[in-house]
């Protein structure tokens, strides 16, 4: 009797012990992302973090994952996403010009850039470093952290207006609006549109059962480019532009300094030389989502 009831508490622990098995899971995901550059923010002088995010410039992101759950603890993940950062100066019309950001309104400059990423990410589960029939590690709710690398691809455009006031959006890498490549600026090289990120992740599982579960997570992702928004450092001569851009000139110059659209005889405010955006930090993009995340294919056994 006593050797039945203590197997049966054993196999009730064993079914309600959720991250139970070695194997395959995949995951699905959607959400909001948002990019942290120079462009747009919140009133009052760029800060950077928190205090510049506005989450009327978010994005839509979606992806899937992949992961293989080596361990009770954690696993390897690889993670597919496409979205659509933006960013706009626009966002502060109405601030006061005393305000800080007053000079970010009138420099007027947007980006919108499509872009695609892999990532490819250890997961770690801290709950489940506790023994397997512990507390901690038997809770529906499972906390999880994830570092790796990442390879995404972007295409930074803007909103440019022509002569008759209808608008479009242009591809802004090829328009070398800070004189990326020009002889008179050698260390202005023209950025690729893809590059390597590192991505950082915290993120809460319910498990539902030992086959679903539901998730949020937010993933930081680090880059090494101050070019996520096309912009970085200082205005250049925009006579340069009929030297370097052919038929493009035009476009380029108005996209170069589009603080002319503010002004009453739309003549441009800034001028060479002056600050188009701060080169003192890389950009970088973040998102939050929601997700589904089912296990495809589990080996029996309980994990050491």
């Amino acid at each position: 009797m006593l050797l039945a009831c203590t197997t049966g508490h054993v196999m009730a622990q064993e079914e309600n012990h959720l991250p139970l098995r070695q194997g395959w899971s995949l995951q699905v995901q959607g959400g909001v992302v948002n990019l942290w550059s120079d462009l747009g923010g919140q009133k009052g002088a760029g800060a950077g973090y928190l205090k510049d995010l506005n989450m009327k410039s978010a994005g839509p992101v979606f992806g899937a994952a992949v992961t293989w759950d080596r361990y009770r603890w954690g696993g390897i993940k690889l993670e597919l996403n496409a979205g659509v950062w933006q960013a706009d100066d626009g966002l502060l019309k109405g601030v006061s010009p005393s305000d800080p950001a007053y000079g970010r309104y009138l420099r007027n400059l947007n980006v919108k850039a499509p872009f695609q990423e892999g990532l490819l990410l250890a997961e770690i589960r801290p709950f489940q470093f506790a023994d397997r029939y512990h507390p901690l590690a038997l809770t529906h709710w499972q906390p999880y952290v994830a570092v790796g690398a990442g390879l995404f691809h972007y295409n930074p455009t803007g909103l440019y207006t022509h002569p008759d006031g209808h608008t479009e959006w242009v591809d802004l890498q090829p328009l070398h609006t800070e004189g990326q490549g020009f002889a008179e600026y050698p260390d202005r090289k023209p950025y690729n549109l893809t590059q390597f990120s590192i991505p950082m992740q915290i993120g809460l599982r319910y498990h539902i059962n030992e086959n679903w579960a539901l998730g949020v997570q937010f993933t930081y992702r680090k880059t090494f480019t101050d070019y996520l928004d096309d912009a970085s450092t200082t205005y250049i001569n925009p006579d340069l532009f009929a030297k370097y851009a052919g038929t493009d000139a035009t476009v380029a110059r108005a996209m170069s300094d589009k603080s002319y659209l503010l002004t009453a005889d739309q003549q441009p405010i800034q001028h060479a030389g002056d600050m188009r955006a701060s080169a003192s930090s890389k950009d970088a993009y973040s998102s939050f989502t929601i997700s589904v995340k089912y296990n495809l294919y589990r080996k029996h056994g309980l994990w050491d």
